[in-house]
């Protein structure tokens, strides 16, 4: 009788294929946590824009103020941060708060890991009948948000504000300067 061949791997055939394998899983993780992250702030900037765009429609459809603020409970404007959530509504008295017109939009919070914030709409910001974005006075008209996914993040989203109430994403903020995440 012949010798039989056994098939099979020789040991360092199979520590070469694991350490192939554990180099191509920890560059792919590395891809995979960025990746996530531009889809978070890919969805959260959707979601900001998207409500920016029904407030400034409804405001001049309706001919009357419509209000953004950020809410947590959905349902009234809190002193909180914009990534807890916001909602939307007709401000005819422009109190800054929900009247018995109602809510147009309430927005849940965004992912845990990001921040949305603004100097200018710290509080609220209001779209005129016009599509003019208004805070206290109607000469501050243009502002920006900022979106971060952790500190130093890059690159962080910003949101821009023209004075015809038109968002838009910029890389750099109104100064030109650009926005760096802080934790």
């Amino acid at each position: 009788m012949g010798r039989t061949q056994q098939a099979g791997f020789t040991l360092a055939e199979l520590m070469a294929t694991a350490a192939i394998a554990g180099i191509a899983i920890s560059l792919s993780v590395g891809g995979f946590s960025q990746t996530a992250s531009e889809e978070r702030r890919a969805a959260a900037t959707n979601q900001l824009v998207g409500t920016l765009h029904v407030a400034r429609s409804a405001a001049m459809m309706r001919n009357q103020s419509v209000t953004i603020c950020p809410s947590t409970d959905q349902q009234s404007c809190t002193q909180s941060n914009w990534e807890q959530g916001w909602i939307v509504f007709v401000d005819a008295a422009q109190t800054h708060q929900p009247g018995p017109d109602g809510l147009l939009l309430a927005e849940p919070p965004l992912a845990a890991q990001l921040t949305l914030d603004s100097l200018e709409f710290d509080a609220y910001l209001s779209y005129r009948p016009n599509g003019q974005v208004m805070v206290d006075s109607t000469t501050e008209n243009v502002g920006q948000f900022h979106l971060c996914d952790g500190p130093n993040a890059e690159p962080a989203r910003t949101i821009l504000i023209n004075a015809t109430g038109k968002p838009r994403l910029g890389d750099q903020q109104v100064n030109a300067d650009s926005f760096v995440c802080e934790s």
